[in-house]
């Protein structure tokens, strides 16, 4: 297989573990009442993200792309990606590389900030370091949903995060006002303690990171944290794509495209489905209730009348 093709389906199989890895947080609630299917679907998620992780290895050697890291490389699009699956053949590729390859255009090697950088080592070059980023952004998202995945480590991350800092900040809140009214004992230190202020600039300080702990351990960092890992899968294959200069049979639409566009469209489209027959269904149901209520209505009239007619007959 050749390097380019590599690279673009490992960045497909990237959303489908950012998926699963996000299906993590919105079943937490299920999952601490069915344990042996929670460790069935982590065990599952490990096993893809060993393979993600060692198929992402070899895309660190992947440094064709001269727009962003001009130099010597180890790789091209065509190069088999067999060859770069062990570090020292992927040194030695690059190493006796005396040519550069600058994508699209050729003709010229572009500028860039990246220029001054000792490409000496494969480890300095872009691609190394964007494969890294990718590889612990992975590591992260799947260790910091799965430690909440259990009762104990989650409360004790509470209990250390909220509590132990909780009670940590309070004493020093006290230690500071009570120093603060020791210290201010003459005019001049009370201008001081009026200027400088170390109470409330104590104050301010655990507010701010009482609510950064709190935003950190909330399901919106979760979503903020899976948006950001989409954008970034999405802007590695967009690249990996630019990068390269393909033929008119990557872009041809076959059956493999079309068919998960049909995929997608048919959720989208029972949505949309159900919204336009929402309005015509609450129409028929108030219509249901003003005809009950016309029923109800009738009864309560024929009983007042048949309740007049009783006492006038008497």
């Amino acid at each position: 297989m050749s390097a380019y093709h590599w690279q673009i389906i490992c960045y497909l199989a990237w959303f489908s573990s950012i998926t699963h890895v996000a299906c993590l947080s919105a079943l937490r609630t299920y999952f601490f009442q069915h344990r042996t299917e929670r460790n069935y679907r982590l065990g599952l998620i490990v096993i893809l993200l060993a393979g993600l992780i060692t198929a992402l290895i070899p895309t660190g050697y992947f440094n064709w792309s001269a727009s962003l890291s001009p130099g010597k490389t180890a790789s091209l699009s065509p190069s088999n990606a067999r060859c770069f699956s062990w570090r020292k053949t992927a040194q030695a590729l690059h190493d006796s590389s005396n040519s550069h390859y600058y994508g699209r255009s050729s003709s010229s090697p572009p500028r860039s900030i990246y220029r001054r950088r000792d490409n000496s080592t494969i480890e300095w070059t872009l691609a190394f370091e964007t494969s890294t980023t990718s590889i612990l952004i992975l590591t992260f998202s799947f260790f910091g949903r799965a430690s909440k995945l259990f009762r104990k480590t989650s409360q004790l991350a509470k209990n250390i995060l909220r509590e132990t800092l909780g009670h940590w900040a309070v004493s020093c809140l006290q230690i500071t006002a009570v120093r603060c009214r020791k210290f201010g004992t003459t005019p001049f230190r009370k201008t001081l303690l009026a200027v400088f202020r170390p109470l409330d600039l104590t104050i301010a300080t655990y507010l701010v990171a009482k609510v950064y702990m709190d935003a950190v351990s909330s399901e919106l960092a979760d979503l903020l944290w899976l948006i950001m890992s989409l954008i970034w899968g999405t802007f590695r294959l967009v690249l990996a794509r630019v990068e390269v200069d393909i033929g008119d049979s990557e872009d041809a639409w076959s059956f493999s495209q079309v068919l998960p566009v049909f995929l997608l469209l048919g959720p989208l489209l029972a949505v949309l489905v159900s919204f336009l027959h929402a309005p015509n269904g609450q129409a028929k149901e108030r219509q249901r209730t003003t005809e009950g209520d016309m029923e109800l209505i009738d009864q309560l009239v024929r009983s007042l009348r048949t309740r007049q007619d009783g006492i006038v007959l008497h």
